[in-house]
This record gives structure tokens, sequence and C-alpha cells, in this order.
């Protein structure tokens, strides 16, 4: 499960269309502000989930190098909780955890 940029513009979170609505299926679409507007929305959400990518790599890499942060299994990290998916980077961690109900 990877976080995604939930916003009021675009509350599930999804990578917004690089083309207005009218151009969405035009190979080669005329100059249009509308398409300027969506393709600006699309790459600035790109640069976001960029940022959180390499936060989250960042969060990783720190725990892994804490000694206080290994789990119980050896791994190291593994008492961090991703706060892209709300679970540990060990496995056997994740498997100890409670299924949740649906």
């Amino acid at each position: 499960m990877r976080e995604q940029s939930s916003t009021p513009e675009n509350p599930g979170g999804q990578r917004p269309a690089a083309r207005c609505p009218r151009h969405a299926g035009d190979e080669y679409p005329p100059p249009c502000r509308t398409c300027a507007e969506a393709r600006e929305s699309a790459e600035a959400w790109d640069a976001r989930q960029a940022e959180q990518r390499a936060a989250l790599a960042a969060e990783l890499d720190a725990a892994r190098a804490d000694p206080r942060m290994r789990c119980a299994h050896g791994t190291d990290g593994g008492r961090l909780i991703r706060r892209d998916t709300g679970t540990s980077p060990c496995a056997l961690c994740r498997a100890e955890q409670p299924m949740e109900a649906s």
C-alpha cells in the first residue's frame, strides 16, 4: 500500500491528469491553458511523491542505523512503523501482527 497525496481537489490521492478533459485523448493537443494547468498540477504531484519517497527512505536509513530500532528478530529498523503502510519493515514482525477485520 502506497501513501498517496490526498487533497481536497484530489481526495483519492491519484495522480491528476496531465491534460484537460477536452484534450485527454489528443496525441498532439493544441496550445491550451487548461492543459498547461493540468500538466503543472501533475508535475507538482510527481514532485510531492518524490519528496515523500525520499523522506521515507531517510527515515528507514536512520532507523536501520539506530541499534535501539532493531526488533526482536534482529532486523535493523524493525521497530519503525512505516507511515506509508503502517507496518514494520520486518516481515516476521508483520506476520505476528493480528489481521485487521475488513
